[in-house]
């Protein structure tokens, strides 16, 4: 949460320093779900996680966007995957690895933010993680949003909207208050 805040509040130069370390824990946390290691993060921690890869996204902090293709497919092959075609992106690897196949953002309702066309915001609004408990982040939130989660970067970034930083800033002082996804 506190990079968040940052992401938010700071210059792409004040950030510009600490951008290795978050590159290498964020990897650390979505690696740890394709080796099974789920015993080094838990649930809400994996959570915030993605969170804070959500607001990167939409944010796009110029730092970020040079590390951003590690996490997520940023070409058309998001959309429209080539036969055989494997992806190299972390999130793409762990959606997959799931052995589920990916569905539509429609078929979990209340799990994403319904994508706007004119502000950019997280797709996973702080309201829907209430009453989600620990051990069922994963399922029933992450694996779906990891599942679509180029897409809506891609669609988003090409969608050219602006950020709306009074839906990001809402999001992050939600989380700060609701003491049940706080990961330890």
């Amino acid at each position: 949460m506190l990079v968040r805040a940052l992401a938010l509040k700071s210059s792409s130069t004040q950030l510009a320093p600490i951008w290795p370390t978050i590159s290498a824990e964020l990897r650390d946390a979505f690696s740890s779900l394709l080796e099974g290691q789920l015993d080094a993060y838990n649930g809400f921690s994996l959570l915030q996680a993605a969170k804070l890869l959500d607001l990167l996204l939409v944010v796009q902090p110029d730092e970020f966007q040079l590390h951003e293709w590690l996490f997520v497919t940023d070409t058309l092959d998001a959309i429209y995957p080539p036969d055989n075609w494997r992806s190299s992106a972390l999130i793409d690897e762990v959606a997959t690895s799931a052995n589920q196949p990916e569905t539509p953002m429609t078929a979990h309702p209340g799990h994403l933010s319904e994508p706007s066309t004119e502000l950019r915001r997280p797709w996973l609004c702080s309201d829907t993680t209430r009453g989600i408990d620990q051990g069922e982040v994963l399922d029933r939130l992450l694996r779906p949003f990891f599942g679509q989660l180029s897409i809506l970067a891609f669609e988003s970034t090409y969608r050219l909207g602006v950020v709306d930083h009074e839906a990001c800033v809402d999001d992050l002082i939600a989380d700060l208050f609701n003491d049940e996804t706080i990961a330890a």
